[in-house]
């Protein structure tokens, strides 16, 4: 494999075809206007759907379908940011895999700079990260990020230096001469996220690319994220669970059983649809509980009790209590908290099951609040 040559292989890594550059060749030909606005839409989902065949269902006439996605449509600009949010299941995963041409769709389109992405190609249009690290066992991370710039046609200078700042970027170096499958789960999803973003992908997509990682990790992540969409002629769409990773997000939309439920910024979807927040103190001493139950009626005077086990108390907090969000974190990481020795979990019950990580250095887990009427048919 030389650098700087066109590969013309096939390969499940990097899914290159023949003719498909070529066709990528095309897509800066037929430019979409995203409605009304003046600014190019560089991915156009047009009432895309995807059926299975229920292999649970029996019956004697014919096959039923299990609907994974149901008519999804939205766009995407240039310089913007999609963010995908749902709960397991709710069909993220299998629009990623269609946008990105890795599954066949059961009906509509995917438009990538105006043309149909039937055979995304390999070679700098898109770069994509799943939720699956598709990684080489036996080859290091230096030998990924090597393999990936040949095969996108870079110069081995260009490639060098590239490789080297994105090892910085991203705390790799340490890892640079490491086999992938003795990397550690947060480190191969770094690796996974750098050769998405590697020779300046005009379409990035981002299935999950935190999970596993520590704080430290995310941040790192992060930061790079809004680096590689910099520029104002790439897009990308995340999928995420995580309402923090969002928040790098232009607008969000949310898929609720493979339907598009909502569109739009992430505090108009706070607005809408948040009810209120949850809130629960996990005692390492159980005697504390009267004494952490006044303080916490102090700091939010409207707070109702919600469950009181053992160890475990849980309150509900209105929004008007807890808003601004900064002062609450503030008065929950106070040295009275601290000193008692409590865990603290500050959710947000919305009505869609989402998780909020590591929000102010607070430790959290999976908000378990059930759907809103709001989202039922």
């Amino acid at each position: 494999m030389k650098y700087g040559d066109t590969v013309t292989g096939h390969d499940p890594i990097f899914r290159c075809v023949l003719g498909a550059l070529e066709q990528w060749a095309s897509l800066m030909a037929s430019p979409v206007t995203h409605n009304g606005t003046g600014r190019e839409a560089v991915i156009v989902v047009n009432s895309l759907r995807k059926e299975y065949e229920d292999k649970k269902a029996c019956s004697m006439f014919k096959k039923k379908k299990k609907v994974a996605v149901r008519n999804l449509s939205f766009s995407v600009k240039k310089g913007e940011v999609l963010g995908l949010l749902g709960p397991n299941g709710s069909g993220k995963s299998t629009v990623m895999h269609m946008i990105s041409g890795d599954m066949a769709v059961t009906a509509g389109e995917v438009l990538l700079q105006g043309c149909e992405a039937t055979a995304p190609p390999g070679q700098g249009g898109l770069g994509h990260c799943p939720q699956e690290d598709a990684l080489w066992p036996e080859l290091s991370v230096r030998q990924h990020l090597e393999a990936h710039a040949a095969v996108r046609g870079m110069r081995k200078e260009d490639a060098a230096v590239l490789i080297s700042r994105l090892a910085k970027d991203l705390d790799l170096q340490k890892h640079l001469n490491t086999p992938a499958r003795r990397l550690p789960a947060g480190e191969a999803r770094k690796l996974c996220f750098a050769l998405s973003i590697l020779g300046n992908p005009t379409v990035m997509l981002w299935d999950e690319p935190s999970v596993g990682m520590d704080v430290k990790g995310q941040r790192c992540l992060w930061k790079a994220m809004q680096t590689a969409v910099r520029s104002k002629a790439r897009a990308a769409i995340l999928s995420t669970r995580s309402l923090e990773e969002a928040a790098l997000c232009d607008r969000v939309a949310v898929l609720v059983a493979g339907q598009l439920r909502y569109i739009g910024s992430l505090e108009e979807l706070r607005r809408r649809f948040g009810t209120s927040y949850h809130l629960e103190v996990k005692l390492k001493d159980a005697g504390q509980s009267d004494a952490i139950h006044t303080e916490i009626l102090r700091l939010f005077p409207h707070a109702a009790r919600q469950e009181r086990i053992y160890s475990l108390l849980s309150y509900k907090i209105p929004m008007e209590d807890a808003l601004p969000l900064s002062q609450s974190f503030s008065k929950l990481e106070a040295d009275y908290f601290q000193n008692a020795h409590t865990d603290l979990v500050f959710k947000d019950s919305f009505s869609i099951p989402l998780q909020l990580n590591r929000i102010s250095g607070l430790r959290s887990t999976a908000c378990l609040c059930t759907l809103c009427n709001r989202y039922v048919d």
